[in-house]
């Protein structure tokens, strides 16, 4: 029997997502001036949602970076990095641009019960306790 849980997916750097790299990302602070944000603003934990699947957003393109692999290499991928596309997805990055990107590949694999959390690390990397963050690497 299936999970009737959401499966969620985080879309940030790998390096983001184990908690091996201090936030807010160089990403992430290039597009704070535009979304209104301020670093001085934030206080982020590192880490991620206990749970979550790590695909991050660059690995769903070929090389070019701009056009999405093929359907089947996209599937693969999913697979590998243990997303299950028979559960209802929520996917995250920093502030819900790049999930996006998820949200529109798992659409042109079939998967069409995909949304976005889009509060994403910003809102949950500030407000949960320490004890909801999970790390790859251990804390410096």
């Amino acid at each position: 029997m299936e999970s009737a849980y959401i499966h969620l997916v985080d879309t940030r750097p790998s390096e983001n997502f184990a908690g091996d790299h201090q936030e807010p990302s160089p990403l992430l602070q290039a597009f704070m001036p535009a979304l209104g944000m301020k670093k001085e603003d934030l206080d982020l934990q590192t880490g991620h949602i206990p749970g979550a699947a790590n695909v991050p957003y660059t690995s769903m393109f070929q090389e070019d970076g701009v056009t999405f692999k093929a359907k089947e290499d996209l599937v693969a991928l999913f697979q590998n990095r243990g997303v299950n596309m028979k559960q209802p997805i929520t996917t995250y990055c920093y502030v819900g641009l790049t999930a996006c990107i998820f949200a529109l590949a798992a659409s042109a694999c079939g998967h069409e019960d995909v949304s976005l959390y889009y509060g994403s690390w910003v809102d949950y990397g500030q407000r949960a306790p320490q004890s909801k963050v999970e790390l790859l690497v251990s804390p410096q």
